[in-house]
């Protein structure tokens, strides 16, 4: 059976709020919450080689998850399928004007170490691509000594971004940055502001930094699930829940 079968069509869950679902998920099955964005929230178990995301009506994500299927890149997440639509149970909810929410299961990542947050936050990567856009062969750039290095002990001269590209292979940047302006040339990039910094990346285990979520549609809804006193939805199943994802 279908997940989204599961989750819209069993009525033995129709009075569980989601905080109780997800109490449910983890003191039952295992599957615990572990992160949240603002739109999404991501559940892993140990048995997984995959977390899954639970994220509400974000068009930007769903935009750039389509885009990352019709377009794989060493640098974007590898999803193992197409995000499943569900809907909440409209008789619980009927204040709540975003019913659709989606899952979808992803590969696992790990955090960015704080240097590789910083060249998000600082936009340094956006300055690289501005100037070589612009035919400039240097830009202000962090003198690197560890990539332990924090924004308190950075410091910054102008160098030559090919020979600093060149001397640190670790960052990966002549893959990742033209993966970043595949995105940013692209036509979900017109549709949504550009959101790219050190939360919305992540690492796999080999190093590789995987952008993660570079959009955002600047939504002024609450996402469902924080709507924590009388939000229910259509609960799953939990024994073929567990077996299907």
């Amino acid at each position: 059976m279908k997940l989204e079968v599961i989750i819209e069509g069993v009525k033995q869950y129709y009075s569980l709020t989601w905080p109780e679902i997800i109490k449910m998920l983890n003191e039952k099955y295992g599957i615990r919450f572990i992160d949240r964005g603002v739109w999404g929230q991501v559940f892993d178990h140990p048995s997984w080689n995959y977390v899954v995301k639970v994220f509400d009506t974000d068009d930007a994500y769903l935009s750039f998850v389509n885009f990352v299927m019709e377009n794989p890149n060493i640098h974007y997440p590898k999803f193992v399928k197409k995000p499943i639509e569900m809907h909440l149970f409209h008789k619980r909810s009927s204040h709540i004007t975003n019913k659709t929410f989606y899952v979808v299961k992803v590969e696992r990542l790990q955090p960015l170490p704080q240097f590789f947050k910083m060249l998000f936050n600082l936009e340094i990567i956006d300055d690289i691509i501005d100037a070589k856009q612009r035919n400039h062969k240097t830009c202000l750039l962090p003198d690197i000594k560890t990539f332990d290095l924090s924004l308190r002990h950075a410091t910054f001269s102008e160098q030559n971004i090919d020979e600093w590209i060149r001397h640190y292979p670790e960052l990966k940047l002549d893959t990742l940055i033209p993966a970043i302006v595949a995105i940013k040339q692209s036509n979900i990039s017109k549709m949504f502001k550009w959101d790219l910094h050190g939360k919305n990346c992540m690492m796999r285990d080999d190093g590789t930094v995987v952008i993660t979520d570079p959009l955002s549609a600047d939504k002024f809804v609450k996402p469902f699930f924080d709507h924590v006193l009388d939000l229910t939805v259509s609960g799953p199943d939990m024994n073929k829940l567990t077996r299907t994802l």
